[in-house]
This record gives C-alpha cells, structure tokens and sequence, in this order.
C-alpha cells in the first residue's frame, strides 16, 4: 500500500491492541489516538469483571455471574469460556444478555441501563468467545505488564488521547 507511517486508533480492546502495535512497529506510528485505554492486565481484567466493577453497578454484576455455577464463580471469565467453547448455543445466547450490560456500563461515562432487547447474533457470541479466550489465556503474554513495561518504545511520536461522552 505504500504507506509509510500510521495514525492508529483503538478503543477499549482496540486500545491495547494499537499499543501493542506501536510497541512492535514503533517507526511506523506516526500518532496513536486512544479512549478507554485498557491495558489488558489481570487486575484490568479481574476488576472489570470479577469484581472491581461489581462496586459500581451492584445489580447488573449479579446478573452477570448468577448464570455460574456458584462453585465457578471465583474466576468468571474461566467460567464464561468454558462455556462458550461449548456446544449449547442457546446458553451462549443467555451469557450473552448476561455480558452485553456489562460491557455497556463499562464503556460509557453515564452509563446505558437499558434492558438489552436486540436478538444475540452469531456475531456477539464470537466476541465474547473471542474475548473470553484472551482474557482466560492472560493475553498470551509472558509478562502480565507487557505494556507498561515496553513503554519506553512510544517514545518517537505523540500520543493522543481523548474521551468520548457516550450517552
């Protein structure tokens, strides 16, 4: 294509993923544009879903972790990718109305608390599989701090960070 340098953007996932390309490519990053910068660590990870985010939104958490067997739920996101790797599609599609409040609340500065009326598609269910499979495989890094730790390699251009209001 013959493009030299990238203006990359990323959001959330998105974010992590344009960091960690600036990392590797850090001479063909011209600027980074981020919101929700999440940098994928355990604590991230556990505090968004097993219990970090729980302190804000009290009910919608519940209702996020009472499709588990109680006896699982000290490690939701194990839990949700054992099923999700499963068979039992139509289980799939109810931890997907479990996961989409959660994922709605986590993303927006006044958060949206709408009860999810949108048919599940096979789309969302391979999302969450996607991100389950991440999240329970520690990213499939060697260093839980891969990010920070690899920082100093953002130093050649100017990040651009921002927030976006969604209501």
């Amino acid at each position: 294509m013959g493009i030299s340098k990238w203006t990359v953007f990323g959001g959330s996932y998105g974010s992590t993923l344009a960091l960690l390309y600036a990392i590797a490519y850090p001479d063909a990053v011209k600027a980074l544009v981020l919101r929700g910068i999440f940098l994928g660590r355990e604590e991230d990870v556990a505090w968004l879903y097993q219990e970090g985010a729980s302190y804000f939104y009290p009910v919608e958490h519940e209702g996020f972790k009472k499709m588990i067997e109680p006896s699982k739920r000290q490690d939701l996101v194990s839990a949700y990718y054992e099923i999700f790797t499963g068979d039992d599609v139509e289980l799939k599609r109810s931890l997907c109305f479990c996961l989409v409040p959660m994922g709605r609340l986590s993303v927006r500065l006044v958060p949206d608390l709408s009860v999810q009326t949108d048919p599940i598609t096979d789309a969302d269910i391979s999302l969450a599989t996607l991100e389950c499979h991440f999240f329970a495989n520690k990213m499939f890094w060697n260093d839980d701090n891969t990010i920070l730790n690899h920082s100093a390699r953002l130093h050649t251009f100017q990040p651009i960070l921002f927030m976006v209001v969604m209501m």
